[in-house]
């Protein structure tokens, strides 16, 4: 798998510093959402823009594709963990499902390689 990482990042500021996000970021959630329990873990696996805003997909420790947020969203929404040597290259959801299932995304709810 590959890193497919967006050219201009917007920048989001957990506890006083700026974090860049990418592909492999752990973030951790602020409060219970969409049957989730705050503090869970989760990653980033991918970025898109649409309509000139950026957006950004995570999936949680438990599984759970969450969604995508756009910069505002992610900043209320989930705390940067830390970042990781995750490489991914997200297709489909089927497959992100699959890798999910077979560990590959383990790194990322860790925040390991920080």
């Amino acid at each position: 798998m590959k890193t497919s990482q967006h050219p201009s990042i917007p920048q989001i500021k957990p506890d006083e510093e700026s974090a860049l996000v990418g592909i492999g970021t752990t973030v951790m959630l602020k409060q219970p959402m969409a049957n989730n329990e705050a503090n869970i873990h989760g990653v980033i696996y991918a970025l898109e823009t649409a309509d000139d805003v950026y957006y950004t997909s995570v999936i949680l420790a438990n599984g759970h594709d969450i969604g995508r947020f756009t910069p505002f969203e992610m900043e209320t929404t989930f705390d940067i963990v830390g970042h990781t040597q995750l490489e991914y290259d997200f297709t489909t959801v089927a497959q992100l499902q699959k890798d999910y299932a077979a560990g590959l995304l383990d790194v990322g709810f860790t925040g390991s390689n920080q």
